[in-house]
């Protein structure tokens, strides 16, 4: 099977926003799972190749319902972006959405997609290696947003022991996650749209 550079990234996807938060989130509950949650139950898993399949089943697990919890941060992202820069005014989304309308023939009453996924499918037909930059931008923020919910719940941790210092230092990192992940969440969209105003403008030809 021949390697297209898409597939890499959306492995790197999984890994970022999914695995990682999770391994760290495993970690950090790791001590009051045995003994809070699984008591006697759970057997010592220390080192080896069952502590190893356990780590990165618990680490999948938990990453995918941290994944679950960080889409609830996008409203948030989507208040920030409407505040401080309005669709109206972004020129670049504008003109693709112009595209898109005028290809699907729809309207914002009846959208079939939203204008960044329109991007993103004729980015997959026509422009693999374009879409990979645009995946890169997706999958750290969607690492940051996982992150995000990680560091909230060890703030809470923290919170619960009087550890305020820890706790104001975690807080910190939350909101320095917030803005890399707005960031970059931005950033995927600017270069989709800007990839796909450039393929109309080389005349490479839209799907009708």
């Amino acid at each position: 099977m021949a390697y297209k550079p898409e597939d890499f990234f959306v492995g790197v996807i999984d890994f970022f926003a999914v695995l990682l938060p999770g391994a760290l989130l495993s970690f950090v509950f790791a001590d009051f799972a045995c003994h809070h949650v699984f008591g006697r139950a759970l057997p010592a898993l220390q080192g080896g190749m069952q502590g190893w399949v356990v780590f990165v089943f618990s680490s999948y697990l938990l990453g995918h319902f941290v994944f679950l919890v960080g889409s609830y941060i996008d409203p948030l992202y989507d208040r920030f972006r409407r505040k401080f820069v309005p669709k109206e005014k972004d020129r670049t989304y504008m003109r693709a959405k112009e595209i898109k309308e005028e290809c699907l023939g729809d309207n914002p009453q009846e959208m079939v997609m939203n204008t960044f996924q329109w991007a993103k499918a004729n980015l997959t037909l026509r422009s693999p290696a374009a879409l990979v930059e645009v995946r890169r931008h997706e999958a750290d923020s969607k690492f940051f947003r996982s992150l995000i919910v990680v560091l909230l719940a060890v703030e809470l941790i923290l919170i619960s022991k009087a550890a305020w210092i820890e706790a104001a230092v975690c807080f910190v990192l939350v909101v320095a996650s917030f803005g890399r992940y707005a960031e970059q969440r931005w950033k995927a969209a600017q270069r989709a749209y800007e990839f796909l105003l450039a393929i109309k403008l080389l005349g490479a030809g839209m799907p009708s």
